[in-house]
């Protein structure tokens, strides 16, 4: 099968809305997923979304300050790791 980035970026933004947290915590992290939905799952009270979001690279710096802030620890210490550690 030929690689599609329609299809793929189609796939992953619909199994973001799946019913399994773990299938949405798999997705939030793949980055073709469309910056929408990162911004509208780093405010969600799943904080297994959160997290997916803060691995996500393509979220951006002003996300992942806001993660940074978090009421987790493994998401807010995730979300200041990426920001010391990676270019942006």
């Amino acid at each position: 099968m030929l690689y599609n980035p329609e299809i793929l970026s189609t796939l992953i933004n619909y199994y973001a809305k799946s019913s399994s947290d773990l299938v949405r915590f798999i997705v939030l992290q793949q980055p073709q997923i469309i910056p929408e939905l990162l911004q509208e799952k780093s405010c969600s009270t799943n904080w297994l979304e959160r997290f997916a979001v803060a691995k996500n690279p393509q979220t951006s710096l002003s996300m992942l300050n806001k993660l940074a802030e978090d009421s987790n620890q493994i998401i807010r210490a995730t979300a200041k790791f990426i920001i010391n550690n990676v270019k942006f």
